[in-house]
């Protein structure tokens, strides 16, 4: 029994390394739309959100719905429960592969494969929905044959159905590729399976739709700007740095997957499609190590000869490559390791006292890059404002544009705007302005948004422009209380 007990201490210490040697080279991030995902959660009959935010609420509505059921009353709380559901992923998936291969004190290098799995799953280092959507994908797989499946299927559709309807398919047709290459029976039957999930995935998406017609909540999609900017944006972003996407859906795991080609064949038609598939995408990396998942854990987790030629040696050599090669995930540009920005985060998570209102995400992607252009209040024009101590300041019972400009002349590319700004004391998180992006030549809108009450608080705004043009960010007054404007930073991503 001790030597059990110490062999099962060994494996636990080892894993242990082997996680903090795989998250502490890459480190970690909140995402951005975690506050937006907070708002759904405080107004859950009510869209809080104008477009093209309020997509949220067709793609993540399931994860702010139970926060908010459960009480959930602050932007920290959400960022903790987001990270539990992270957590919770991690050790159930764990659990599950230690009960399931029935690994015994002795086999340490099956055990550490389990550390092998964080190499292939970047997003669970990102504290935002995907914690949440790995989850489901996980209990929808391990209950694949169950009736529970169909219960799961139908949350992940409301979570996020995008990913479960790609994920699945691409599960179909490598169960298709895997039937005819032998064991018919077996992958058959998981194909059949594979099927109710898809329909309950469709299911879960109408009854969702439906409860959105009967809230009378209807998310606003500018289907306009998404096809004539988004996508073409995305597909030029494809197109410049395919190499490095390609290498981020594995990272270090493509060295396992080269190594075994000639017995897991029949994954890569789906990693070519999943591929591909991140042509319409901005988050290619997560996007595409998500939709992956159904795939990587039928074809490879559930596989003893994918991982039974590990022996520690194998392992060593597997952490050595993971140590000096450089850390690569995708989103609007190829990004390295999250440490400069991963300090930030622990503090505010554990520092008491520490908020998240004026949190700004998008650090990790601008910092390294273009230069911000700062406009301060005396660079704004105004109409309903009066300057007060450098700020561009507006008086309750006044409503309108509050500040106008700046007129910036931006080339063709992708920007990031922060609006820096202070409202009276009082609850945070509540609408009193609007903001938006205008295109000067042809005057049209193609972004806008909320400013929310708050102590420092950062609006930010992420729009593209096709062309080299003038643009103009104006922020409005509800006329509630009064919004203090510091200033602007306008940022090229690329």
């Amino acid at each position: 029994m001790n030597t059990l007990a110490k062999g099962g201490f060994n494996q636990l210490l080892l894993l242990l390394l082997f996680l903090l040697v795989t998250v502490g080279k890459s480190g970690f991030w909140i995402m951005p739309n975690l506050q937006e995902q907070f708002m759904i959660s405080q107004s859950l009959l009510h869209n809080p959100l104008p477009a093209p935010e309020s997509h949220y609420l067709l793609t993540n509505y399931l994860q702010p719905m139970l926060f908010g059921w459960t009480g959930g009353g602050s932007l920290k709380a959400y960022a903790w429960y987001a990270l539990g559901t992270t957590v919770l992923f991690y050790v159930g998936f764990v659990l599950w592969y230690v009960r399931r291969r029935r690994i015994s004190p002795g086999s340490s290098s099956s055990l550490l494969a389990v550390g092998v799995f964080t190499v292939f799953v970047t997003p669970a280092y990102w504290i935002g929905m995907d914690g949440a959507t790995l989850l489901l994908l996980f209990l929808t797989m391990v209950f694949l044959y169950s009736r529970w499946s169909i219960l799961f299927a139908v949350l992940l559709a409301w979570q996020h159905f995008e990913h479960g309807l790609v994920g699945f398919l691409l599960l179909a047709g490598t169960l298709v590729i895997m039937a005819a290459r032998g064991n018919a029976p077996v992958h058959l039957a998981a194909l059949r399976r594979t099927g109710v999930v898809l329909l309950a995935l469709f299911a879960g998406k109408g009854l969702l739709l439906v409860f959105f017609r009967l809230a009378h909540l209807q998310p606003a999609v500018d289907l306009p700007t998404l096809l004539g900017t988004e996508f073409p944006e995305n597909f030029r972003a494809w197109t410049g740095n395919w190499p490095a996407i390609l290498f981020s859906l594995f990272g270090t795991g493509w060295l396992l997957l080269l190594i075994r080609a000639r017995k897991i064949w029949p994954i890569f038609p789906a990693v070519l499609a999943a591929f591909l598939f991140l042509m319409l995408v901005q988050d290619k990396t997560r996007t595409g190590t998500l939709i992956l998942f159904p795939v990587i854990m039928y074809a490879l987790c559930l596989n003893p000869a994918f991982w039974d030629f590990l022996t520690p040696k194998w392992l060593c050599v597997l952490l050595v490559v993971h140590l000096v090669t450089p850390t690569c995930f995708f989103w609007q540009q190829v990004n390295g390791g999250l440490w400069h920005h991963s300090p930030e985060i622990v503090t505010r998570l554990f520092k008491p006292g520490a908020s998240f209102d004026d949190f700004d995400g998008w650090k990790p992607f601008t910092q390294d890059r273009f230069a911000p252009t700062v406009y301060t209040a005396t660079d704004l024009s105004s109409s309903t404002g009066q300057m007060e101590n450098g700020d561009v300041v507006s008086q309750p019972g006044r409503p309108g544009l509050l500040t106008d400009g700046p007129m910036a002349p931006l080339s063709k590319g992708a920007y990031l705007a922060r609006i820096y700004y202070s409202t009276d004391p009082g609850p945070t998180g509540q609408v009193v302005g609007n903001w938006d992006v205008e295109r000067a030549a042809t005057p049209r809108v193609i972004q806008q948004g909320n400013l929310l009450s708050g102590y420092h608080r950062i609006a930010i705004l992420l729009f593209a422009c096709d062309r080299d043009q003038d643009v103009a960010i104006r922020t409005y007054s509800l006329g509630r209380q009064r919004i203090s404007i510091d200033r602007i930073e306008v940022q090229q991503l690329y």
